[in-house]
């Protein structure tokens, strides 16, 4: 019966061990090293020239650390630091500057979010996610 109860505060233990991990890893938070990322969509046909000048443009933006641009997609992706850039002022300053009028910010629903987490896929992993989400 001890070797019954030692195998159940082991694995107790570990149960804990692994909650307190997940709970640390991704509790967001932001400081000096955080990146983000934004998209914007322009809504318009673009070339390589037009794609080389956005991807130029964006990149010598304060705060602005990699930049990719499609221009089959018309879709612009940049990562940037929280702490020294604001997506939404780059977003307008790009419209004003490069004179692209139709350019929006790509902000995802909800419900595109919540899609997008592997964890919500299917209802078994959902209920899993919707329990570990409970106890956190």
């Amino acid at each position: 019966m001890r070797f019954v109860w030692t195998i159940l505060a082991v694995s107790g233990l570990f149960v804990i061990a692994i909650g307190l991990h997940i709970y640390v890893v991704t509790r967001p938070r932001a400081d000096g090293h955080s990146r983000g990322m934004a998209r914007i969509d322009l809504h318009q046909t673009i070339g390589r020239d037009d794609a080389q000048r956005i991807s130029g443009w964006l990149s010598r933006q304060k705060g602005v650390d990699h930049v990719m641009v499609n221009p089959g997609a018309a879709i612009a992706v940049f990562t940037y630091r929280p702490a020294a850039a604001n997506p939404g002022l780059i977003v307008r300053a790009f419209r004003d500057s490069l004179r692209y009028d139709r350019a929006v910010r790509y902000m995802p629903s909800v419900e595109e979010v919540r899609k997008g987490c592997p964890m919500t896929t299917s209802p078994v992993t959902n209920k899993i996610y919707v329990f570990l989400k409970g106890l956190f």
